[in-house]
């Protein structure tokens, strides 16, 4: 009896799994292309435009979502991978190096274009003072990253993003130079972490995974830009909202729940206190989660 019960669970699981019914639980695989450039800029200025730090910030934003399988396309990287591949194919290999032909194709490529940046320093000479300057150091940088379903080649999003700086004023005795690098970086990580936030934003929704009669649990940790303090509101799904012509699901009528108050971030989950119960009707998992 045992092994017929065995018998039979391994079955229903072969036809599950050879039906894709278990497809749901692998992560879209996504790739960054390297940016291009749209705007005209000085051979000065592009010595300050860092289109693998753009790459890479990107990478590392959808791979702290937990929601995707990132996967490289910068050149370095498959060289890497090819040469070790040619090492797997040599009588040198033992069978650990990587096989050949076994890099994965991606479902989704996204597309950085940069389409402004400005990285500069004003110096202003202090009047009566020989060798002292007023200097402010200013920036900003503009990415469209574009989403495209590989398969299809549809266009499945635009999305644009822009972060800038401006440093405080400051007296200085050099009036040459070019703001710290670290200005770009940190624009390069607001781009990435914008783009991750809507793109996330878009494909699955911030959701309430957890409900007690005074708090919530909501499925977004460390690096999704939510922080201590932040206010959020929760509704709840109802009847789709359907296109008459093109009979596509537009969305649904939302049901204004209540406010909830972040008081702790997770590395993998996020912890807010229930504010405001708008409805009377309890929090549920499952209720969307959006910020103010």
């Amino acid at each position: 009896m045992f092994s017929t019960v065995v018998r039979l669970f391994l079955f229903m699981f072969f036809i599950i799994y050879s039906t894709g019914a278990l497809a749901v639980l692998e992560k879209p695989k996504v790739a960054v292309k390297e940016p291009t450039v749209s705007v005209t800029l000085s051979d000065y200025t592009l010595k300050s435009l860092k289109l693998n730090l753009i790459v890479g910030e990107l990478e590392s934003a959808l791979r702290n979502t937990r929601r995707f399988a990132v996967y490289s396309r910068q050149k370095t990287d498959i060289k890497a991978i090819m040469e070790e591949q040619n090492l797997a194919s040599s009588d040198f290999a033992k069978g650990n190096a990587a096989k050949e032909g076994e890099l994965n194709n991606v479902s989704l490529i996204l597309i950085p274009e940069v389409q402004e940046f400005k990285f500069y320093r004003k110096s202003k000479a202090i009047p009566n003072i020989d060798g002292k300057y007023s200097r402010r150091d200013r920036g900003s940088l503009a990415v469209q990253v574009k989403v495209m379903d590989t398969t299809t080649g549809e266009i499945k999003g635009v999305f644009s993003l822009k972060d800038s700086f401006v440093t405080a004023k400051k007296i200085v005795n050099k009036k040459w130079g070019r703001p710290e690098s670290y200005h770009f970086s940190k624009m390069a990580k607001s781009i990435a972490s914008q783009f991750a936030d809507q793109l996330i934003d878009r494909l699955f929704p911030m959701t309430v995974i957890g409900a007690s009669a005074k708090q919530v649990w909501i499925d977004r940790g460390q690096g999704s830009g939510l922080k201590k303090g932040d206010s959020l509101n929760v509704y709840r799904a109802g009847e789709e909202l359907i296109d008459p012509y093109t009979k596509e699901v537009l969305g649904s009528m939302e049901l204004y729940i209540g406010k909830v108050k972040v008081v702790r971030v997770n590395p993998k989950m996020t912890i807010a206190d229930i504010k405001k119960n708008n409805s009377n009707e309890p929090f549920f998992k499952g209720d969307v989660v959006r910020a103010e």
